[in-house]
């Protein structure tokens, strides 16, 4: 019987690189987005405002990463006026925080905030309806 093992190669990660302007960039366009767009398509019971809700979720983790105090979570039922606010208010927070952190972003936490803000924006891109 033989065995066949594959080696896997590691990456160093660099301890010196601070993530968290990748998420600043990410959320820069959604905000510029929204801030055009009707409050209402963003009511929390809607496609767009549960993916606004998970941008929010995503900041707020993102700054608690970095170490910076991240606001508290509003809720699930909320008009789109306050769902766009929670987001504003977040990705403030957050470019505070990246601001402020330097280098002491862990990579291994920032990394995963970036692919589920990735995800969010793209889910709110995709529920947004298209202007003719």
């Amino acid at each position: 019987m033989t065995v066949t093992l594959n080696r896997i190669e590691s990456i160093p990660i660099q301890d010196s690189i601070c993530d968290a302007h990748d998420l600043k960039d990410i959320l820069r366009p959604v905000l510029d987005t929204v801030a055009v767009l009707d409050p209402d398509q963003f009511h929390a019971h809607t496609l767009a405002g549960q993916a606004a809700v998970a941008l929010a979720d995503a900041a707020r983790a993102a700054t608690a990463a970095l170490g910076a105090e991240p606001g508290t979570a509003l809720g699930t039922a909320l008009p789109g006026v306050v769902v766009v606010r929670d987001l504003t208010l977040a990705a403030s927070r957050l470019d505070i925080a990246a601001t402020r952190c330097g280098a002491t972003a862990d990579p291994l936490v920032v990394g995963p905030l970036t692919r589920s803000l990735t995800l969010a924006v793209r889910t709110l891109l995709l529920s947004l309806p298209v202007s003719v």
